[in-house]
């Protein structure tokens, strides 16, 4: 007798057009949820960066002589003085003897964010305006990689030498297993000491009645570049051109007795309009002398800036002023060099940021867009072909390079902006990661890229070997159904304090919620090393334990990633949903 299979009959019409309207609604969900992801994380950067421009608008807190103590012992006494917009410090000896010279890098360089958070750097500089001693005062990234460049003394010696308004070295050596770190501080040195020149001997700013003696409609004034170009703006605001001081870009033209400090007055057309004698270390009467001298002056005034610049004084026969020779020529000499130094700062600051391609950072870069295609290849489902890519994931990406992503760092680049400069390959590696998974529905960091994935996958290997009784018996034996529910609790608690860190600046160590520090093994043992420990115990005892259950970093890679349209619109992921708009009401309304 023949057997008959079933027939399966056709989906109607009405459930196709249910199915398609479900997937619809999914669609339109999913990209609402990403425009809340998108809304959310702008408006915490707002909020931080709200926080740190208040921070910055506060008074200066006084630097601690201790501080200084520890790189200069004779140092009894600091005293404030302005220090170009910013304020510095004369350290003073047991005589009341000038020692040095105190900078911080604070606040000019607050927004400089390494791993987690931004650095602040004390600076001694000589009478010659040459760091000669740094050190670190406080750091808001992980704490191990913060002690490790402390101690390093091989990375503060680079910068002894390095001169104040001048290009120094951009080739900086950082500090293994704290790299991003390291780098961060240098640049924040860079910052502070490479912008506009913080003369010593002119430190007093612009004030706006000096700026009205050379322009009388002038009625504000704007904020300085880093060159020192200061904007002059009518009561209309109308543009009126410049209005920068020599001091800030040269103050060793030595005339008869010392240097002299000049006001220039610069037109929208690059013009210099104006110059003034501002303040002066020569004789009166020989400053007299070349005030009073209204032909020298017009040697000078309504010529353009790159003129000046190339200005030689022999071949245009400028003698002086009779009388003032020494003075004059030393006049002349600062107008020319401060119109160079103008002219190659900003140079400088159209080329840019150099870009950090170390060893470390290609290596990264390059597993991140070989994730990509290896996601794609027909051969990560066999045995071999995947322990040797899982091999290489671990050893370059983990042991090497120490570039894991983690909640530290996804909270720490949320409030400072991402670091593709200084950190491209980890930068990269993010980008991946995010916009992956919305693309094609694959998880490809915690599947294919992530070192600690790797190792737990190992270990599922060796437990099958050892394993002397069922995973049910196990269950039944230890209750671990039970642990279950708590452990999945965990990944939500950390995501919570990661908020309330970036939200409402609490103190809570991010790097030790998660065990991806124990990766950067130069750091020696932290409490990322226990963590570590805890969860690939928790993994040797039930498969992939730490990646399904305890990990924050792969639950918010999970929550952006697109999924079916049954799997995407649970119940918790509503709840996230909300959680998502209570994060944006929250941000926006600390920004505003």
């Amino acid at each position: 007798m023949k057997r008959l299979l079933p027939v399966l009959d056709a989906p109607s019409m009405t459930e196709k057009s249910r199915r398609s309207s479900t997937k619809r609604l999914g669609t339109v969900a999913y990209a609402l949820r990403i425009i809340l992801v998108v809304a959310a994380v702008l408006g915490m950067h707002a909020a931080a960066s709200r926080r740190a421009a208040i921070a910055r608008l506060r008074p200066q807190a006084a630097l601690p002589l201790s501080s200084v103590q520890r790189l200069l012992p004779a140092a009894v006494n600091l005293e404030p003085f302005l220090l170009g917009a910013s304020k510095g410090y004369k350290v003073l000896g047991p005589a009341e003897e000038e020692l040095a010279f105190a900078l911080s890098t604070s606040p000019e360089a607050d927004n400089i964010i390494g791993y987690a958070g931004p650095n602040e750097v004390l600076l001694l500089v000589d009478h010659r305006q040459r760091v000669t001693q740094a050190s670190l005062l406080r750091s808001g990234d992980t704490a191990e990689h913060a002690s490790q460049v402390e101690e390093s003394g091989r990375f503060w010696r680079q910068f002894e030498g390095w001169s104040l308004g001048k290009p120094n070295s951009t080739k900086i050596d950082g500090v293994s297993g704290a790299t991003l770190t390291s780098l961060a501080i240098a640049e924040a040195i860079q910052l502070r000491i490479g912008g506009q020149h913080q003369s010593l001997r002119f430190p007093d700013p612009i004030r706006l009645q000096e700026a009205q003696t050379l322009l009388p409609e002038v009625d504000r004034l704007g904020v300085p570049s880093r060159g020192g170009l200061i904007p002059l703006f009518s009561a209309t605001d109308e543009s009126l051109g410049w209005i920068a001081r020599t001091g800030p870009l040269v103050d060793s033209e030595e005339g008869y007795q010392g240097p002299t400090e000049l006001l220039l007055l610069i037109g929208q057309d690059q013009v210099l309009k104006n110059v003034k004698i501002r303040r002066s270390y020569d004789n009166e009467p020989y400053v007299g002398y070349v005030k009073q001298e209204y032909s020298f002056w017009s040697r000078f005034k309504g010529r353009s800036l790159a003129d000046l610049a190339d200005l030689d004084l022999e071949r245009e026969g400028i003698e002086g002023v009779s009388g003032a020779t020494m003075t004059s020529l030393a006049v002349a000499r600062t107008v020319a060099t401060s119109l160079q130094r103008l002219q190659s700062q900003a140079e400088q600051q159209s080329v840019g940021r150099r870009w950090n391609w170390s060893l470390t950072e290609i290596m990264t870069a390059a597993l991140a867009l070989a994730g990509i295609l290896w996601s794609r290849s027909p051969w990560r489902g066999r045995l071999w072909p995947r322990r040797v890519w899982q091999l290489v994931c671990f050893v370059l990406l983990g042991l090497l390079a120490g570039n894991l992503l983690s909640l530290a760092l996804l909270a720490g680049w949320t409030r400072g902006g991402v670091p593709f400069q200084l950190a491209p390959g980890l930068s990269l590696l993010l980008t991946v990661a995010v916009i992956w998974p919305i693309l094609t529905k694959e998880n490809v960091y915690c599947d294919h890229l992530c070192p600690h994935g790797a190792l737990q996958q190992w270990l599922i290997r060796c437990r099958s070997r050892n394993a002397t009784t069922s995973p049910n018996a196990a269950n039944q034996r230890w209750g671990i159904s039970v642990i279950n529910r708590l452990l999945t609790i965990t990944p939500y608690v950390a995501i919570a304090a990661a908020l309330a860190w970036l939200l409402f600046d609490w103190p809570i160590p991010l790097a030790w919620l998660e065990p991806f520090d124990a990766y950067s093994w130069r750091v020696g043992l932290t409490v990322s090393s226990l963590v570590w420990l805890v969860g690939m115990s928790l993994s040797y005892w039930r498969p992939m334990s730490y990646c399904r259950l305890l990990c924050p970093t792969g639950k918010v890679l999970d929550f952006i990633r697109r999924k079916g349209s049954r799997r995407g619109h649970s119940p918790s992921s509503w709840l996230g949903d909300a959680v998502l708009i209570l994060i944006l009401v929250t941000a926006w309304w600390q920004s505003r």
